[in-house]
């Protein structure tokens, strides 16, 4: 069925429902003009801004067992799980509460009653230029970032050539927690850790699925007993907005000494950022005042900002610092 909509908004596109990944997969393989959809929230917008032009969409959301939730020695969620019911899932609460704490942030109920999680771990990245139809910048194949001259204060302050940011909420602490994600290819299944999902070479893509691939799963070992995790966002407006800053920080603990630690940025870079120099600091010293600004001067050596984006290194060192504090109270 072909819907008809204003053409100054997008073109004209076919709507297929697809029931297997199997069937999925073959249609993506077919012309290469498809996009997967399940909540759409991120590609109807996209869609809007002509960022992208698909001919067909494939809906997978009729496709069975690819919402589910379950628990077995790891946490196991479908693709098509939509973030309301991740949030309210008893072992989520219970063994995974930082992926908790990250829902609950995410917009608004109404759109965690429609999103999904392989959509927001799969977002177009959040950027004025790129999502104006108008500027054929850098991330759309043209030849500059009209970031770094231009607005800049929503941009990253790690990173280059581009500068935008990615929006995903849950990639952080999915991250923080060692998560895995399960891709599903013609002919092929592959498991691999979320923190390589996400492209760092090629700035014209998101993450690294091809054309014909998706996403179907997402992989979450337990915690250990010792472990806290908290997430903390930074918003422009109290609630129902992007991070300008997000930190998801897990941390293991033997007695009140750091035994490892997780700590991923959101907000600051093309892709989660992960503070791999402030893990290094903090396992094996017990978390206070004074170790907690050796790290935020250690990340400040690293961050790179624009011209009008210097307040975000400000705040990732805030809130490190306060989501470190905070997981050594909840340890004692």
């Amino acid at each position: 069925m072909t819907y008809f909509v204003r053409k100054d908004i997008m073109r004209e596109f076919d709507y297929i429902n697809a029931s297997s990944i199997d069937e999925a997969l073959d249609l993506l393989s077919n012309d290469g003009c498809s996009k997967i959809i399940a909540g759409g929230t991120d590609l109807i917008t996209g869609m809007k801004n002509n960022i992208v032009k698909p001919e067909r969409l494939i809906n997978i959301k009729k496709i069975p067992d690819l919402d589910n939730v379950t628990f077995d020695s790891a946490l196991k969620i479908g693709a098509l799980a939509i973030l309301d019911r991740i949030e309210k899932n008893e072992i989520v609460k219970q063994r995974f509460s930082i992926l908790e704490q990250a829902i609950s942030q995410v917009a608004t109920p109404q759109i965690r009653n429609m999103a999904t999680i392989g959509g927001n771990l799969c977002q177009r990245p959040r950027c004025l230029y790129y999502r104006h139809p108008q500027f054929n910048c850098l991330r759309k194949g043209g030849k500059t970032c009209f970031a770094v001259k231009g607005e800049n204060r929503y941009h990253a302050i790690v990173g280059g050539p581009c500068f935008m940011v990615h929006p995903s909420d849950l990639a952080i602490p999915l991250i923080a927690l060692d998560a895995c994600v399960v891709i599903a290819g013609i002919d092929s299944r592959k498991t691999i850790p979320l923190k390589d999902f996400f492209s760092r070479d090629d700035i014209h893509k998101e993450n690294i699925l091809e054309t014909c691939e998706i996403l179907t799963e997402i992989q979450i070992p337990e915690p250990l007993p010792s472990s806290k995790g908290v997430y903390l966002k930074a918003m422009e407006r109290k609630a129902w907005d992007f991070a300008i800053v997000s930190v998801a920080a897990q941390i293991s603990f033997n007695d009140k000494v750091v035994q490892d630690a997780r700590i991923v940025f959101g907000g600051i870079a093309p892709i989660p950022w992960r503070a791999y120099n402030a893990e290094s600091i903090l396992k094996g010293n017990t978390i206070g005042e004074e170790i907690c600004d050796e790290i935020g001067e250690s990340m400040a050596s690293e961050f790179r900002p624009l011209k009008h984006n210097s307040y975000k290194a400000a705040i990732a060192k805030s809130l490190v610092k306060k989501a470190l504090l905070s997981a050594q109270t909840f340890s004692s």
